[in-house]
């Protein structure tokens, strides 16, 4: 399975990949081999864009979290924002949209 999520504000295309074989996009992409990592955020130096790659074979909820952090920093980076620890309203909202947005996809 794959979706892309549309962020507000950010306008940065977050493409979801839900599968267990992944060497298309270690091709593609020219990764370094993840077949053996659980799940993984990364900029396609391709396309620009996030990818979210989740391999359900060894998914959890832990695991999405774990990695939406990951990408809600990814996306603060890209558009040049620093984390606010005093104030981070804006990044707990993106971590919860982009989960929220994930998991209505996978029907979890």
């Amino acid at each position: 399975m794959k979706f892309t999520i549309q962020c507000p504000i950010f306008k940065q295309p977050i493409n979801v990949v839900f599968k267990d074989d992944i060497s298309d996009l270690i091709k593609k992409h020219d990764l370094i081999n993840t077949e053996t990592t659980t799940a993984f955020v990364y900029r396609s130096p391709v396309e620009d864009n996030l990818y979210l790659v989740l391999k359900p074979s060894r998914f959890s909820i832990g695991i999405l979290v774990h990695e939406v952090v990951h990408l809600v920093n990814m996306m603060f980076d890209y558009v040049n924002q620093d984390l606010d620890l005093k104030n981070d309203e804006f990044q707990a909202y993106y971590t919860q949209y982009l989960f929220e947005q994930i998991f209505k996809k996978l029907k979890l």
